[in-house]
């Protein structure tokens, strides 16, 4: 099935399409990538961390009207039921988001085609029969129905978001009167705290692209801040760092955006979400509404702290660019909550720290947030195991002409001239090893929190050898590249995983492998040797997918088929007896 052309008549924006579509490995000027890269844009001002686009693409099934689908919970993206439960399980405070995506590269707005995305989230939320043909959007129907069970477990009932994109300018004088009607119609049952319908033209596009890139400045007039003395620490890691209190009003617009809505990329580096009104977070509050205690709040508060890429000071001001709030997240939600308690006037205590130097950042994570009740699995990436993951990364990287570069410290690269496709972050590196010396490819729908938790003593030991990291890492980006270059292969996206698995299977058996002994390193060694051929890895990849396509009976659900057991036990099995003849046409 081919993907139809997308053509953008926005030079701009076709420039960030065409940038994108690069970045990630998307052929270019298709439907599917546009799809893709208007998901991307509106899904990341809701989730913080890198999500994989395939499992939130539902306009790939039918004529549904709507092109990306997803449920938020704690500005996370939950995919199956174990994963909604296991928030339910673990979280005291719980914010539910849905959000829906039409993407469309009309230059002109259809008030059609927007009723038709307005309807089809009705009936997503009634579970009419018109969602038959799309089997993703049955699959987050049933989570959805979790989440509802389970409400009185919420802060407050979810809220709805619905975006309709396309690439040109001007709505129609009508547009806010649609707007509300279908607002009404989808609130008919006061299932939601709000409902939000929003139509993105192509100059918003345009700013929601630009704030994936974290290129956010901001600049603080007159300013009540001392300068630190030079900070005497290895290779002068930290260029700057002021110390002092600024006001509401000044602190609101570091963390807001155009919109006035809160800017959440910039607590990715924060080891907790928001924790809703908490004991800790309620005495925030009473403070700011309480005129006598408000002009206390810099002495009661602990202070928000803000890592910045640059810094530039002009008498009393501060210009402060590529930053991230590490330390103050409650606060900060807390104060953005509470604006119309006249927080403009309240000043708050901020450390500003200049540098790039990433282990110098988590050393002032770990350090500011080491008082706080935090799960263990937070600080994950500041073991020493995986620096040395990202040194070897760098190493490999010098023998290898394809990179692939480790993410321990979450959008680390943003600012480089590395690819996002060339990246892999801690929890798809999780699941790659999972599905590669685990056989656990079923698995990897979880939260990674809590595969992590599950597996602690399987995953990132010190007693493990890197090159396996590294091995699944680099096999994935091959698999990612040739199901993404070839359309035909549009099914099989959802089992990328699969194949990690069973490419794991023909090389060392139905026991898998213990990356922990020294034979490990030989037979890893010995299986990226003979797939770096491209030859042995063709042969291999089309001997994998009509396994996989015959495993299915040829009702190929990928999505579907990736999340079971059974599938998993049955694909190895067909494997194991066949992979011999493979092993011998290597060349």
């Amino acid at each position: 099935m081919k993907s139809r052309e997308a053509t953008v008549k926005d030079k701009i924006l076709s420039s960030y399409f065409e940038a994108f579509c690069e970045d990630y490995n998307f052929p270019s000027g298709e439907t599917d990538s546009f799809e893709h890269f208007a998901n991307f844009s509106v899904f990341s001002r809701f989730v913080p961390s890198r999500f994989d686009f395939s499992l939130v693409h539902v306009g790939a099934d039918a004529n549904y009207g709507i092109d990306g689908l997803g449920i938020v919970l704690n500005n996370t993206l939950v995919y199956d039921k174990a994963d909604v439960q296991g928030f339910f399980e673990r979280c005291q405070h719980i914010d539910a988001e849905f959000l829906f995506v039409q993407a469309k590269t009309a230059d002109s707005f259809d008030s059609g085609d927007f009723l038709k995305t307005c309807s089809a989230v009705a009936d997503f939320f009634e579970n009419k029969a018109s969602m038959a043909n799309n089997r993703k959007a049955k699959d987050y129907n049933f989570l959805t129905e979790v989440v509802f069970k389970n409400a009185i477990r919420l802060s407050e009932p979810p809220k709805c978001h619905i975006y309709y994109v396309y690439t040109g300018t001007g709505i129609g004088s009508n547009a806010d009167a649609i707007i509300s009607q279908q607002k009404k119609i989808i609130n008919a049952r006061n299932r939601f705290s709000e409902v939000t319908i929003n139509i993105i033209d192509a100059e918003s596009l345009k700013s929601f692209f630009k704030e994936t890139k974290n290129q956010i400045e901001r600049t603080l007039n007159d300013v009540h801040m001392a300068s630190l003395p030079k900070l005497k620490c290895a290779s002068d890691t930290i260029k700057e760092a002021f110390i002092g209190v600024i006001s509401g009003r000044d602190f609101l617009s570091l963390i807001t955006d155009e919109d006035k809505n809160i800017i959440r990329s910039l607590f990715s580096e924060n080891v907790r979400d928001f924790q809703g009104m908490n004991p800790v977070n309620t005495d925030i509050e009473n403070t700011i509404k309480d005129r006598v205690d408000q002009n206390l709040f810099p002495i009661f508060n602990n202070g928000v702290t803000i890592v910045a890429s640059k810094t530039a000071r002009t008498s009393t001001d501060i210009t402060i660019k590529n930053y991230q709030i590490v330390n103050g997240c409650q606060s900060s939600y807390v104060l953005f909550n509470n604006t119309k308690h006249g927080v403009e006037d309240i000043y708050i205590p901020v450390k500003i720290i200049s540098t790039e130097d990433s282990e110098t950042i988590n050393k002032i994570i770990k350090a500011t947030n080491w008082q706080t009740q935090v799960p263990k699995e937070a600080f994950e990436t500041t073991r020493d195991f995986h620096k040395n993951l990202e040194e070897f990364f760098m190493v490999m990287n010098r023998e290898n002409d394809k990179k692939i570069y480790y993410e321990r410290r979450s959008k680390q690269y943003n600012n480089t001239s590395i690819h996002n496709h060339d990246i892999v972050t801690m929890p798809i590196l999780l699941k790659c090893y999972m599905s590669m010396y685990m056989y656990l490819p079923h698995a990897t729908h979880q939260y990674y929190g809590q595969m992590l938790i599950e597996h602690r003593k399987s995953l990132f030991s010190e007693r493990h050898k890197t090159l396996p990291y590294y091995a699944s890492a680099y096999l994935f980006k091959l698999i990612n590249e040739r199901l993404w270059r070839n359309n035909s292969d549009r099914y099989f996206r959802d089992l990328k995983f699969n194949y990690l698995h069973l490419l794991g299977v023909i090389f060392f058996g139905e026991k898998g492998l213990d990356v922990a002994t020294n034979d490990a390193e030989k037979r890893v060694s010995k299986m990226l040797l003979t797939l770096k051929e491209q030859n042995n890895f063709i042969r291999a990849y089309n001997f994998i997918s009509e396994e996989l396509k015959d495993a299915a009976n040829g009702k190929f659900h990928g999505d579907s088929y990736s999340k079971f057991r059974q599938f998993t036990i049955d694909t190895q099995n067909r494997i194991l007896k066949k992979k011999s003849q493979l092993l011998t046409s290597f060349d």
